[in-house]
């Protein structure tokens, strides 16, 4: 029974011992986290690269020429006669043909 009662201690020993402060084992452990990560990194990039270089992600595909793109022609005539008018008021407030009137 004793020495089941030491074991068991033993075993929260080692326990509590992996949340002891080691400066040198850490330090370990984030550079080779880092190195992995960077590794990944890499390894993605080309992963990437390839997919990109062999046009099989981020396709861009082409408009056929013959494609007919369909226009409502009064909603666009009314959006040029609208820029029209504006570039019209523009030459005629340079001008000095308008004047416009004080708001307050």
């Amino acid at each position: 029974m004793d020495k089941l009662i030491n074991k068991i201690k033993e075993k929260n020993k080692n326990f509590y011992n992996i949340f002891n402060i080691n400066p040198h084992k850490h330090w370990h452990y984030m550079l080779y986290i880092s190195i992995i990560i960077i590794i990944v990194l890499i390894f993605f990039s080309f992963f990437l690269f390839y997919k990109i270089k062999t046009e099989k992600i981020f396709k861009v595909e082409n408009i056929e020429p013959n494609k007919k793109i369909i226009l409502k022609e009064k909603l666009l005539n009314e959006i040029v006669n609208s820029f029209n008018q504006k570039a019209d008021n523009l030459e005629k407030l340079k001008n000095g043909g308008i004047i416009l009137k004080d708001p307050s």
